[in-house]
Protein backbone atom coordinates (compact mmCIF):
# COMPACT_ATOMS: atom_id res chain seq x y z
CA UNK A 1 0.00 0.00 0.00
CA UNK A 2 1.40 3.38 -1.06
CA UNK A 3 0.64 5.09 2.25
CA UNK A 4 3.09 2.70 3.96
CA UNK A 5 5.96 4.16 1.90
CA UNK A 6 4.98 7.69 0.81
CA UNK A 7 3.61 10.88 2.35
CA UNK A 8 1.02 12.19 -0.10
CA UNK A 9 -2.46 13.68 -0.28
CA UNK A 10 -1.80 15.61 2.95
CA UNK A 11 -2.54 19.15 1.73
CA UNK A 12 -3.31 20.46 5.21
CA UNK A 13 -0.35 18.96 7.11
CA UNK A 14 2.98 19.83 5.51
CA UNK A 15 6.14 17.77 5.25
CA UNK A 16 6.76 14.97 7.75
CA UNK A 17 9.84 13.88 9.67
CA UNK A 18 11.96 11.55 7.55
CA UNK A 19 12.20 7.75 7.95
CA UNK A 20 8.84 7.32 9.70
CA UNK A 21 7.44 5.14 6.90
CA UNK A 22 8.84 1.96 5.36
CA UNK A 23 12.00 2.12 3.20
CA UNK A 24 11.97 1.01 -0.43
CA UNK A 25 13.61 -2.22 -1.67
CA UNK A 26 17.08 -0.58 -1.50
CA UNK A 27 16.62 0.63 2.08
CA UNK A 28 16.06 4.27 1.09
CA UNK A 29 13.41 6.30 2.89
CA UNK A 30 11.08 8.97 1.52
CA UNK A 31 11.90 8.49 -2.15
CA UNK A 32 8.23 9.11 -2.99
CA UNK A 33 6.16 11.87 -1.48
CA UNK A 34 7.04 14.18 1.41
CA UNK A 35 9.14 16.53 -0.75
CA UNK A 36 10.03 16.71 -4.42
CA UNK A 37 13.70 15.98 -4.91
CA UNK A 38 15.60 18.70 -6.77
CA UNK A 39 18.05 16.80 -8.99
CA UNK A 40 21.15 17.78 -10.96
CA UNK A 41 19.51 16.67 -14.23
CA UNK A 42 18.45 19.39 -16.66
CA UNK A 43 14.80 19.13 -17.69
CA UNK A 44 13.76 18.35 -21.24
CA UNK A 45 10.38 17.48 -22.68
CA UNK A 46 11.96 15.33 -25.43
CA UNK A 47 15.09 13.77 -23.90
CA UNK A 48 13.50 10.84 -22.05
CA UNK A 49 11.31 9.88 -25.02
CA UNK A 50 14.44 9.83 -27.21
CA UNK A 51 16.17 7.56 -24.65
CA UNK A 52 13.21 5.22 -24.73
CA UNK A 53 13.29 5.07 -28.53
CA UNK A 54 17.04 4.29 -28.46
CA UNK A 55 16.50 1.70 -25.73
CA UNK A 56 18.72 3.53 -23.21
CA UNK A 57 16.43 3.87 -20.22
CA UNK A 58 18.82 2.84 -17.43
CA UNK A 59 19.70 5.93 -15.41
CA UNK A 60 19.25 8.58 -18.12
CA UNK A 61 21.25 11.67 -17.11
CA UNK A 62 19.24 14.28 -18.98
CA UNK A 63 20.49 16.74 -21.58
CA UNK A 64 23.84 18.55 -21.19
CA UNK A 65 22.18 21.97 -20.65
CA UNK A 66 18.74 23.37 -20.01
CA UNK A 67 16.56 26.06 -18.51
CA UNK A 68 15.49 24.29 -15.36
CA UNK A 69 16.31 21.31 -13.18
CA UNK A 70 14.23 18.15 -12.75
CA UNK A 71 12.06 17.61 -9.69
CA UNK A 72 11.21 13.98 -8.90
CA UNK A 73 9.32 12.00 -6.29
CA UNK A 74 6.28 14.23 -5.74
CA UNK A 75 5.47 16.37 -2.66
CA UNK A 76 3.32 15.67 0.40
CA UNK A 77 0.42 17.69 -0.99
CA UNK A 78 0.03 15.88 -4.33
CA UNK A 79 -3.28 14.10 -4.81
CA UNK A 80 -2.28 11.98 -7.80
CA UNK A 81 -0.18 8.93 -6.86
CA UNK A 82 1.21 8.77 -10.44
CA UNK A 83 3.13 11.98 -9.66
CA UNK A 84 5.06 10.10 -6.95
CA UNK A 85 6.81 7.65 -9.24
CA UNK A 86 10.55 7.92 -9.83
CA UNK A 87 9.86 8.29 -13.55
CA UNK A 88 7.63 11.35 -13.10
CA UNK A 89 9.60 14.52 -13.75
CA UNK A 90 8.64 18.16 -13.62
CA UNK A 91 10.70 21.32 -14.10
CA UNK A 92 11.99 23.84 -11.59
CA UNK A 93 12.78 26.96 -13.64
CA UNK A 94 16.09 28.73 -13.05
CA UNK A 95 14.34 31.96 -12.13
CA UNK A 96 12.70 30.19 -9.18
CA UNK A 97 16.04 29.76 -7.42
CA UNK A 98 15.73 32.15 -4.52
CA UNK A 99 16.34 31.93 -0.77
CA UNK A 100 14.01 29.64 1.17
CA UNK A 101 10.93 31.43 2.45
CA UNK A 102 10.24 30.38 6.05
CA UNK A 103 6.61 31.50 5.86
CA UNK A 104 4.02 28.68 5.80
CA UNK A 105 2.90 29.61 2.27
CA UNK A 106 4.68 28.85 -0.99
CA UNK A 107 5.53 25.96 -3.25
CA UNK A 108 9.19 25.96 -2.22
CA UNK A 109 8.25 24.14 0.97
CA UNK A 110 7.48 21.06 -1.11
CA UNK A 111 11.01 20.91 -2.61
CA UNK A 112 14.10 19.37 -1.05
CA UNK A 113 17.32 17.71 -2.08
CA UNK A 114 19.10 14.56 -1.03
CA UNK A 115 22.70 14.63 0.12
CA UNK A 116 24.51 11.53 -1.11
CA UNK A 117 27.91 10.21 -0.15
CA UNK A 118 29.40 7.39 -2.18
CA UNK A 119 31.11 4.80 0.01
CA UNK A 120 34.01 2.96 -1.57
CA UNK A 121 34.62 -0.52 -0.19
CA UNK A 122 37.70 -0.56 2.05
CA UNK A 123 37.71 3.22 2.47
CA UNK A 124 37.63 4.64 6.00
CA UNK A 125 34.28 6.17 6.87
Amino acid sequence: MLSEYAWWNKADRGASEVALLKPNAWGLYDMHGNACEWTADWFSTWYYWACLERGTVVDPKGPETGFGHVLRGGPWDVGNPCALTSTARCRLPLFDRRPFDSSPVGFRQTIGFRVVREVVEGEAR
